[in-house]
């Protein structure tokens, strides 16, 4: 077994494409297997009459700035994108053959996403933070198959959000 670490770049980038584009150079001179971005449309993660909304808002990428984003950096490292909903997912799948996927907590659920996801993407990393033994059970038995089992990877943590950098 070997392990492989993950430069997970979550929303340091405080929604500025400068910031990201540079944290993924940094990435590149690091270690690290993996970069990760998470991918997400704020109107699909929380409504818009929430407090929230406008946080999400504020880090949200744009498709047009990740499609920059991705390209340029797909050939010089391993690229994971993590969807949050199905518009992401959507949108990532453009990329299918040149990046794995992880599929977050919040569309663990989403069986259409993951049924499509083995079938399109080389690697598909499951979180499955905050689900009971039961339902993880369920997603070990319905997709760890033969066919698939060597694409899928198992994922368990937790984070709270926003990060205090106390507590890191």
């Amino acid at each position: 077994m070997s392990v492989k670490i993950i430069t997970e770049i979550a929303s340091t980038h405080n929604g500025n494409i400068r910031i990201l584009e540079g944290l993924s150079y940094d990435h590149l001179s690091s270690k690290s297997d993996y970069i990760k971005y998470q991918i997400f449309k704020a109107e699909n993660l929380v409504n818009e009459n929430e407090k929230d909304y406008k946080k999400f808002k504020k880090i949200e990428i744009s498709y047009t700035n990740w499609t920059k984003i991705i390209n340029k950096f797909k050939k010089k490292t391993k690229v994971i994108l993590e969807v949050f909903d199905f518009e992401s997912y959507q949108f990532s799948k453009k990329f299918k053959k040149d990046v794995d996927l992880k599929i977050s907590t919040s569309e663990l659920d989403n069986f259409e996403i993951i049924e499509d996801a083995v079938k399109n993407f080389g690697k598909i990393f499951l979180n499955v933070s905050g689900y009971d033994k039961k339902f993880i059970d369920v997603i070990i038995s319905k997709y760890f198959t033969k066919e698939f089992k060597n694409k899928l990877i198992i994922l368990y943590g937790f984070q709270g959000f926003p990060s205090n950098p106390k507590d890191l």
